[in-house]
């Protein structure tokens, strides 16, 4: 795999591993390691956040967003526990085009934002 950087993140990485003198690869990695944990880490709600944050291009794209969402809710939704609806509406934004979406949750405490 093949990953360009922009001059600007070039140049942030370089100063970081600079500073603690480790290469940029090291750096990188490290910073990558500790960034994807929080995705991977399902209570932390770090993956629904970061997709619910950005803009994507085309409604295919922000469906499979908001199915992750709704799966990763539905694995974690323990049978004896009160059941947990989730809500989203995905946008479509004219005239740029792009589609975002909001989810929120309702269990028997209420109403819960999660993107």
């Amino acid at each position: 795999m093949k990953i360009e950087l922009t001059p600007e993140n070039s140049a942030m990485i370089a100063k970081w591993a600079r500073l603690i003198g480790w290469s940029p690869t090291e750096f990188l990695n490290e910073v990558l390691r500790e960034t994807l944990a929080q995705f991977e880490d399902e209570g932390s709600g770090h993956a629904e956040g970061f997709l619910g944050s950005h803009r994507y291009a085309d409604r295919a794209s922000v469906e499979r967003a908001v199915a992750w969402i709704v799966d990763s809710y539905a694995k974690d939704q323990d049978p004896g526990q009160p059941e947990i609806r989730l809500w989203s509406k995905i946008r479509e934004h004219q005239p740029d085009g792009y589609f975002d979406f909001t989810m929120t949750r309702f269990d028997q405490s209420g109403e819960q934002r999660i993107c």
